[in-house]
């Protein structure tokens, strides 16, 4: 069990980020169970929202922010959140390329004009998974910042874009693994 009462709104969200399986006790209000395998969350206060949205991202980034939304509009374009950084080097957790192909052609069988912006901690891997669309890596709170907006949104295995898509009120569809 992890107290983050002392913690900054950053070094929590970079927890959600790193963390794959913890137990977080949020301003001794939430307790909540992140398990990669599952992506099952077990929460015990009804807070947990108010917490996670009150972790805003600082205003020098919100201009970085507005432009990225403006250039890739959630209208336009899917959001694919690809981890790789840490998950490339653990098969259980990194997702093949069937995955991202199979989520992308089914946003197209929905959408078929829309555009893919590719959103990582892993430029490198990610232009190499996905040499066609557009690769970006921001501060870590940009990334979720965009994430949290995405009106379709293709994410991994990975809480940190599981709470992103959760707190999204702006997403129609959101592909998920199991």
């Amino acid at each position: 069990t992890l107290d983050v009462t002392s913690l900054t709104r950053l070094e929590i969200l970079n927890l959600i980020y790193r963390l794959n399986t913890q137990l977080i006790i949020l301003k001794s209000e939430l307790l909540l169970s992140i398990s990669e395998e599952k992506e099952s969350i077990f929460i015990l206060d009804s807070n947990y929202v108010e917490i996670l949205k009150s972790m805003v991202i600082k205003e020098n980034l919100k201009e970085l922010s507005k432009l990225l939304l403006e250039k890739y509009d959630v209208d336009k374009y899917c959001y694919i959140h690809f981890r790789g950084w840490d998950y490339k080097t653990i098969p259980q957790f990194f997702l093949p390329i069937d995955y991202y192909i199979a989520a992308i052609n089914y946003i197209n069988s929905i959408k078929d004009d829309i555009k893919f912006v590719i959103i990582t901690d892993d430029i490198i891997e990610a232009t190499n998974f996905f040499p066609n669309y557009d690769v970006i890596s921001n501060e870590m709170e940009i990334d979720f910042y965009l994430l949290s907006n995405a009106k379709y949104s293709i994410i991994p295995n990975s809480s940190f874009s599981w709470w992103a898509s959760w707190l999204n009120n702006n997403s129609e569809i959101i592909v998920a693994p199991n």
